[in-house]
């Protein structure tokens, strides 16, 4: 464990609210100080069972809380915290039995970016309109690029990207084109098309040529580069070719972004992410933004999108010198908003879901089986159920909460949410309070 992660472990143990305001009754010999709480922090229990009552007048608990649990504070007085589980119920927790987790005062100067996708199941433009205040930039699935080089309008959005520009810019964000190698004719990131476009000169010259025309026509911030799938073989060209972009789009007045595959030590040199030169590319860019998301995804075993040890891995790996070498204040911490239904026996790939369809599962398997319940998992910071056979692993306000503080505690450049519309509706009040 690093000095700076073990400082601000203990930090978040020992911080507290203010002043005293009076015992919680029948809680213990001592109550933690506490001036009110702004709703909502997060905070974990610190003990095993913990009790958790209806109301602030203990009688007999709703509730016994496990160690690790993380809840979210909505209210504080007298000693107590008014809290909110994972699984949504509510009640009171005598203070001095939770550690709330604050993020450090001096890094709350963040970049929040919100991917932008026009999808009639999971809308992003609810959350957009919504929660400019928070947002400070968005990434619109703006152009899928050809073989030739050419642009290709995503799903024929065009008109709709103007829309989102346009609120955008009256809301004061910056807005970054995502430009990527997605060929919805296959289901996939096409390794044809950025090989083609990484060893042909005259299609990368096009290519460079297309994007850089689009974002100054259109007026973005600047654009951002998605291109996955890449031959391990082409880790230079690759290097190469956002070097040229670069340069092009620095001279138009653009800013760069890149978005890369998550790496940690163990998955170092894979053939998904031998391609990303770290160093070199955060040589060239404004920001690398870290894919730290399909920890498991939808054809793997089932198990959490992003625990939060595998996140802090990534982020180690990232900035360590043996590993990435990249400055912190040029990497944003990618997180998940959505999760993944895989089922019995895995011999199917999982069903992705955003949250609210996490919940909706959950609940009708509850009106199946009154046994089925929402976990959490202290060791992975993420919640999970299970029913008929099948397994949910998702993100929540609470655990994307735990990944808003890891990039604070690292001070990163920022954070940004895949995608918006997936997301817990309570993160936006979470991260109100969190960013200030």
């Amino acid at each position: 464990m690093s000095l700076q992660t073990l400082i601000f472990l203990i930090l978040s143990l020992l911080i507290t609210f203010g002043t005293q305001l009076g015992p919680f009754q029948g809680s213990g010999p001592e109550s933690r100080p506490d001036a009110g709480v702004v709703e909502p922090i997060l905070a974990v229990v610190a003990q095993e069972g913990v009790p958790l009552y209806p109301s602030p007048e203990p009688k007999s608990p709703a509730a016994s809380l496990p160690a690790g649990e993380t809840l979210t504070v909505l209210d504080s007085g007298s000693g107590w915290y008014r809290v909110r589980r994972a699984a949504g119920d509510e009640g009171y927790v005598a203070n001095y039995l939770v550690h709330p987790l604050v993020p450090p005062a001096a890094s709350r100067d963040m970049i929040v970016l919100g991917y932008y996708m026009q999808d009639n199941a999971s809308p992003s433009w609810p959350s957009l309109s919504a929660h400019g205040d928070v947002l400070t930039s968005v990434s619109p699935w703006a152009w899928g690029i050809t073989e030739s080089g050419a642009l290709r309008p995503v799903y024929g959005t065009e008109p709709h990207l103007a829309d989102v520009l346009s609120h955008a810019g009256r809301r004061g964000l910056e807005t970054y084109a995502l430009i990527h190698n997605f060929n919805p004719g296959r289901g996939a990131f096409d390794e044809e098309i950025v090989n083609r476009l990484l060893t042909d000169p005259a299609v990368r010259e096009r290519a460079i040529g297309n994007i850089v025309d689009a974002a100054v026509r259109w007026g973005v911030t600047g654009v951002q580069i998605d291109f996955e799938n890449v031959p391990a073989a082409s880790r230079r060209e690759l290097t190469a070719f956002i070097a040229a972009l670069a340069r092009a789009a620095r001279d138009a007045g653009l800013r760069l972004m890149m978005a890369v595959p998550a790496v940690t030590r163990a998955t170092a040199g894979s053939a998904w992410t031998a391609a990303y030169d770290y160093k070199a590319l955060a040589g060239h860019v404004d920001y690398l933004v870290l894919m730290a998301y399909d920890q498991h995804w939808r054809g793997s075993s089932p198990g959490p999108v992003a625990s939060l040890q595998w996140v802090r891995d990534v982020i180690e790996y990232a900035v360590s010198p043996t590993g990435g070498a990249v400055p912190p204040a040029k990497l944003i911490l990618g997180i998940p908003a959505y999760g993944y239904d895989w089922p019995a026996g895995g011999n199917q790939w999982a069903d992705a879901l955003a949250y609210s369809e996490a919940m909706e599962r959950l609940d009708s398997a509850r009106a199946r089986d009154p046994r089925v319940s929402l976990e959490w998992s202290p060791d992975e910071r993420v919640p999970a159920f299970r029913y008929a056979g099948r397994e949910v692993w998702f993100e929540n306000h609470q655990s994307i909460g735990h990944k808003l503080l890891l990039a604070m505690e690292y001070d990163l450049a920022g954070v940004a949410l895949w995608r918006l519309g997936q997301e817990d509706p309570l993160v936006w009040d979470l991260m109100r309070r969190v960013l200030g």
